[in-house]
């Protein structure tokens, strides 16, 4: 893993905290709206998808990396879904979800070998303060309003 890569990889997670540590609304108030968190959540939730796609077009034209192409509008649309059906609250939870599915399927394609190691390790780190913020955020607006 780079340090470059490692260091973006943290950058991406700042929306996320800010979002959760703002979501205790007698504290902030209104200063950051939850469709704000929301609307990132799902465009992450759509670049993780986006790594399985550059990864299948360059390999072989193989059961894996076709099941891998197909993955890899999965977390998009399942982000899609939840943003037009779902309340705020439903829709954290929701997309939390969807982040430990995509952790999921990255495990079982780096066991496969389509995906190297380094991104995996990187990826539970990642998910996991992604997943607190989400549900945490969630839980604060399901006890203080949205």
């Amino acid at each position: 893993m780079s340090p470059l890569g490692n260091l973006l990889g943290w950058l991406g997670v700042i929306p996320f905290v800010v979002g959760a540590v703002c979501s205790y609304k007698p504290i902030f108030g209104s200063f950051f709206p939850t469709q704000i968190l929301i609307f990132y959540s799902a465009v992450v939730a759509s670049f993780l998808g986006a790594v399985h796609w550059g990864a299948a077009i360059q390999g072989t034209q193989d059961t894996i990396s076709n099941l891998q192409l197909i993955y890899s509008v999965m977390p998009s649309l399942l982000a899609w879904l939840i943003i037009v059906f779902l309340g705020p609250v439903a829709a954290l939870n929701a997309l939390g979800v969807v982040f430990i599915g995509a952790l999921i399927a990255d495990r079982w394609f780096v066991k496969r070998g389509v995906l190297p190691v380094w991104y995996l390790s990187l990826r539970v780190k990642l998910t996991t303060v992604v997943c607190i913020c989400l549900f945490s955020a969630a839980q604060s607006y399901r006890s203080f309003g949205v």
